[in-house]
């Protein structure tokens, strides 16, 4: 079947790179990050359960993200996640939401250097 597929792309003038190429563009439109929360928890074999727990319970805070593709993840996303965030606090003392956030660039690091197809994305700025 691969070799039928590559003599279509060939005559239909597509190169086996652009084909792949355009595979990998599919995948990555896809990918949101519920799917990168559920591909490291199953890939994290080796953290604690206590790991889990943390990571868990700062997860579940991201949930307005959950069904945005990773490519599309932007600083306005994150403006917004914090004005919820804010909205839903009930301790007004609360003046950062720095571990939330830094569980967040974690998730979104891990995705770049674990999957070749993550587009580098900086979504979380100095303002946050």
């Amino acid at each position: 079947m691969y070799a039928k597929n590559t003599e279509y792309r060939l005559v239909m003038g597509v190169s086996k790179s652009e084909s792949f190429t355009a595979e990998l563009d599919s995948a990555q439109e896809k990918t949101t990050l519920k799917d990168v929360i559920d591909l490291w928890k199953d890939s994290s074999g080796t953290n604690t359960l206590g790991t889990h727990i943390y990571y868990d319970k700062q997860v579940s805070l991201l949930s307005p993200l959950f069904a945005i593709p990773m490519h599309e993840l932007s600083a306005t996303h994150i403006d917004g996640l914090i004005e919820e965030w804010k909205k839903r606090t009930a301790s007004k003392n609360r003046v950062s939401y720095d571990r939330e956030l830094e569980t967040l660039g974690f998730l979104i690091r891990w995705h770049i250097n674990n999957y070749d197809d993550a587009v580098p994305l900086a979504p979380i700025k100095s303002r946050h």
